[in-house]
């Protein structure tokens, strides 16, 4: 029974090429539109995205930006690094590879969030519609703390667009849950070493 997909199964980097096709796939983008949008010619992007080619920082640069992707994520390289998914407080940006998820945790939903977690796990990682999605180990500290895991809906939320078995997603779940648990144990330590610091600075004095 699996919960998480082998971690040799996940590359720490990508060709270009392949990355500048999977970015434009996931905007909607055709080769010819895409193309255009930045002077290029059908050909030369399509000898970008097979690799026969590498890209300029300034074409690079405009590519980003039409696939609404972070500009540092490429460049005149060959590959591009892998990164963890992130999230970023202040502008409330959910980064799962070129994926941006906009969220919300005081105002959206567990509904809304696994969707948007499912659809952008399957396009990145090539999987048709019925397959399931498992979460990476890497994922779990991310996605424990932005899922609300006291929803009482969360099992069938996560059957429902991840795909996952039941049993495979109570294991999820609980090991969510571990996670969370885990990160409220060491904010307490942390807190409980603050408040004595200070006690203990005026005693060696």
């Amino acid at each position: 029974m699996a919960t998480e997909e082998p971690e040799t199964t996940t590359p720490v980097r990508v060709p270009l090429g392949e990355a500048l096709e999977k970015a434009r796939v996931r905007v909607g983008f055709s080769v010819p539109a895409a193309a255009s949008a930045v002077g290029l010619s059908e050909t030369e992007l399509s000898h970008y995205e097979c690799g026969i080619r590498t890209p300029s920082e300034e074409i690079s640069a405009a590519l980003a930006r039409i696939y609404d992707v972070e500009p540092d994520r490429l460049g005149h390289r060959e590959f591009v690094a892998r990164v963890p998914g992130r999230f970023n407080a202040e502008d409330g940006a959910l980064w799962l590879g070129w994926y941006r998820i906009n969220f919300d945790p005081l105002t959206d939903t567990n509904e809304q969030l696994l969707r948007s977690i499912g659809a952008a796990l399957r396009s990145m990682r090539s999987l048709p519609e019925s397959a399931p999605v498992f979460i990476r180990s890497q994922e779990i500290e991310l996605f424990a703390s932005l899922v609300d895991l006291t929803d009482e809906n969360l099992a069938f939320l996560t059957m429902r667009y991840l795909r996952l078995s039941y049993s495979d997603t109570t294991s999820l779940i609980a090991r969510m849950w571990r996670q969370s648990m885990s990160a409220i144990h060491l904010a307490a330590v942390q807190a409980q070493i603050e408040q004595h610091t200070p006690r203990q600075r005026h005693c060696n004095a």
